[in-house]
């Protein structure tokens, strides 16, 4: 058996070695962190199999009483739930009367390296206290990991919506004029709101001054071909964020440096990087300028021997 322990800051699994009576537990291994706040911890009635319990939709479920330090103004319990999966609504009550339920609040939303599990925070009254699961109806089934109520309440600390990186251009990348393609990590809501919009900020890299924006409703790369707000031989930087359908933006990424730089041509016959004539080297022109050469006409070569030629704008 596995168990979900954390003290509001971290939170781990530890596996159980021993069960002794009135709840008290001896761990297999130690601790990657130093747990300092005391706390009874207590599971759900969910059928736990190889530590996982499986919530089906509209399904309703109750815990046994649990116990979070009386002197405790709010404690939090930690529920470990797959990434994929549908809602779930979380209430309690005070344990030693049948009153109404209140629902917790999520104070805190946190993701395992693997972006497999969430860890919800949910704040609760101190006391004996029993827990109320629903998952929603017309949601798919989840699955939980074991549960964890301990007594010190927490402060979000992971962004609703995570910060992306760029992913092209690359850092310091020289890019051909009109081949300037912006691309991400990708769109990742802790709350699941759907993905709106992605914007690209391209500043002066040696003022910091923004130049322009680019934006797009798809979570696809953009390739730019108008970049008249772009000179050629300019270094810039570019950052990113990401927006929510329900207008909450993501932090800006880290801005990535880029140059754009103009093509250059040379001719020659002696096998030179990026030559044509009587040799067999690869040539490809990324402007757009009209290029008037060649010998046997054919669409995309030049010169007498096998040198490819490729040109936007071929003559």
């Amino acid at each position: 058996m596995r168990l979900l322990i954390s003290d509001g800051i971290n939170a781990e699994e530890v596996e159980i070695r021993e069960l002794l009576d009135k709840g008290r537990i001896i761990l297999k291994n130690l601790l990657k962190n130093t747990y300092r706040t005391p706390a009874t911890l207590g599971y759900t009635d969910w059928e736990i199999s190889e530590g996982l319990g499986t919530g089906a939709p509209g399904g309703v479920y109750y815990s046994k009483i649990t116990t979070v330090l009386e002197q405790s103004p709010r404690g939090t319990l930690v529920i470990r739930r797959d990434t994929g999966s549908g809602e779930l609504t979380v209430e309690y009550r005070d344990g030693r009367i049948s009153g109404a339920w209140k629902k917790a609040e999520i104070s805190k939303v946190s993701m395992t390296a693997d972006e497999a599990w969430f860890d919800e925070y949910y704040l609760v009254d101190g006391g004996f206290t029993q827990l109320r699961v629903t998952v929603r109806k017309d949601a798919p089934g989840v699955r939980v990991k074991h549960m964890a109520l301990f007594s010190t309440p927490v402060k979000q600390s992971v962004s609703t919506i995570r910060t992306p990186s760029i992913t092209s251009p690359t850092a310091n990348q020289q890019v051909f004029r009109d081949l300037l393609k912006l691309d991400n990590t990708g769109y990742f809501n802790a709350y699941r709101d759907p993905f709106a919009k992605t914007e690209y900020l391209i500043s002066d890299k040696a003022t910091g001054t923004p130049i322009t924006t680019f934006s797009t409703d798809k979570q696809t790369p953009i390739d730019l071909i108008d970049q008249s707000e772009l000179p050629i031989n300019g270094e810039y930087t570019v950052a990113c964020r990401h927006l929510s359908d329900i207008g909450e933006w993501s932090a800006w990424s880290k801005p990535v440096d880029f140059s754009l730089v103009t093509i250059e041509i040379f001719f020659g016959f002696l096998g030179a990087l990026r030559a044509t004539g009587f040799n067999d080297a690869n040539f490809s022109t990324l402007a757009a300028d009209r290029v008037r050469f060649g010998f046997y006409g054919a669409e995309s070569s030049a010169g007498f021997g096998a040198a490819l030629f490729t040109s936007k704008l071929e003559d």
